[in-house]
């Protein structure tokens, strides 16, 4: 098994076991997207902001006991 392998078998383990954290880097102001708004604040085309779509994903492979720091700035 290689290196990359085991860490990721060893990663979804511990989630699964609730022993993991995720942090979410959500700053910038979206200036370049050309937005009024933040850029986790962003819509995209289904109606979701960048940051609900982020939220979203890591629990929805892990389980709701994975714990998710936002951190903004």
């Amino acid at each position: 098994m290689s290196f990359r392998r085991a860490a990721c078998t060893r990663f979804i383990r511990r989630a699964a076991a609730g022993m993991c954290n995720v942090v979410i880097l959500a700053a910038g102001l979206g200036t370049r997207l050309g937005r009024p708004h933040p850029k986790p604040l962003t819509r995209l085309a289904d109606g979701r902001t960048i940051l609900r779509l982020q939220l979203h994903n890591p629990r929805t492979h892990f389980g709701p006991s994975l714990h998710i720091m936002v951190v903004v700035g």
